[in-house]
């Protein structure tokens, strides 16, 4: 799945996201993306198998999460997140790989 947009706050998007990863985006309450989300052949992101979307999408207390697959991740508190911590890039705030 491949991500591309500018955000509101003018920061500039443009991912790729492997089946089974976890992406996270820096995105705070309040700022949103105006995203094309193009999925790979077999995927529906709500336009049909394969076919692209655009879509407003929205930043949350986390940042905005997204993931091709339907991946399992639990964020509660009694979770040990290092690892999740572990690998977000400093430098652009992603969550790299996989994060949970």
């Amino acid at each position: 799945m491949t991500i591309t947009g500018t955000s509101k706050s003018g920061k500039q998007f443009n991912e790729s996201i492997a089946f089974g990863e976890l992406i996270l985006f820096p995105l705070v309450p309040g700022d949103e993306i105006k995203a094309t989300i193009k999925p790979e052949k077999v995927f529906d992101v709500g336009g049909g198998n394969g076919k692209e979307i655009t879509a407003t999408l929205h930043g949350g207390v986390v940042g905005l999460m997204l993931t091709p697959a339907a991946a399992r991740f639990d964020l509660s508190p009694q979770r040990n997140t290092a690892s999740l911590r572990s690998k977000v890039d400093e430098d652009t705030g992603f969550c790299l790989g996989r994060c949970a």
